[in-house]
């Protein structure tokens, strides 16, 4: 793929907004209903966005000879931080305001980044993380601003819609919060409480356009093709297919 992951899709409170932009570009504009919105007067984005700043670590500088974004750091962590920027939110902004207290970096066994900042007299904490794993941690959800019950219809929703973004190709993170009292500790996988879910991030990081041809002629010359990829099965198998590697006979191994 091109590494340029970029935010196209974000399922919130029901609804499915767009994001329009290219790479790492910050310039973009959020739709719903194929119409331009104010992301800043939906306040299921503000709180979405706040998410997406907070759990990235990346920084994005400008090429001055080209003009080109360049990223330093995680580029899923970069699309993450692009998405704040378009809902209108710059991270050393945010933190001058709400400072950051302590962080749960990712790993590949947890697979979620939880960060506490200071809100008023209490720790509010965001969390990004793999769709299954951040369901199964939260008890409730966003709902028109309010948190409310997790229930079972809403789990399969979010699970349905999980499928359905995967099926386009797109990875997907889920973002969610919580809060904690300023005297608890937070340092350690054990010190999360229980989940507030928000919505689910979908993510487009594009094949080259040279490699369905590269495939295509490895192929034509007998060699077998196996693609080996973190992303969920569904999306390894919808990227596959649209190169080339997938066929509907074909296995996936997890």
């Amino acid at each position: 793929t091109k590494n340029e992951m970029v935010v196209k899709e974000l399922f919130i409170n029901g609804k499915t907004f767009e994001i329009s932009g290219l790479g790492y570009n910050p310039q973009g504009e959020v739709t719903y209903g194929k119409n331009a919105i104010d992301p800043l007067s939906h306040p299921e984005l503000i709180t979405a966005g706040k998410i997406a700043a907070f759990c990235s670590n990346a920084h994005l500088s400008v090429i001055e000879e080209t003009g080109e974004y360049k990223v330093t750091g995680d580029p899923m962590e970069a699309a993450l931080l692009v998405l704040a920027q378009k809902i209108g939110f710059h991270k050393h902004e945010l933190e001058n305001e709400f400072p950051k207290l302590n962080e749960i970096p990712f790993d590949y066994q947890k697979k979620y980044h939880a960060v506490s900042h200071k809100s008023d007299n209490r720790q509010f904490i965001s969390v990004a993380g793999a769709p299954e794993i951040i369901l199964s941690f939260s008890k409730k959800i966003l709902k028109n601003g309010q948190t409310a019950p997790f229930e079972q219809k809403d789990k399969d929703e979010m699970e349905n819609q999980f499928i359905a973004i995967s099926q386009n190709g797109m990875r997907v993170i889920a973002l969610a919060m919580a809060e904690l009292p300023l005297e608890n500790e937070f340092k350690t996988h054990d010190h999360l409480p229980p989940l507030v879910f928000v919505g689910l991030c979908g993510i487009e990081d594009a094949p080259r356009e040279e490699v369905k041809s590269s495939i295509a002629k490895a192929q034509e010359a007998g060699v077998r093709v196996i693609m080996i990829t973190g992303d969920h099965k569904i999306t390894a198998a919808a990227i596959a297919k649209s190169v080339g590697i997938y066929r509907d006979d074909d296995d996936i191994l997890t």
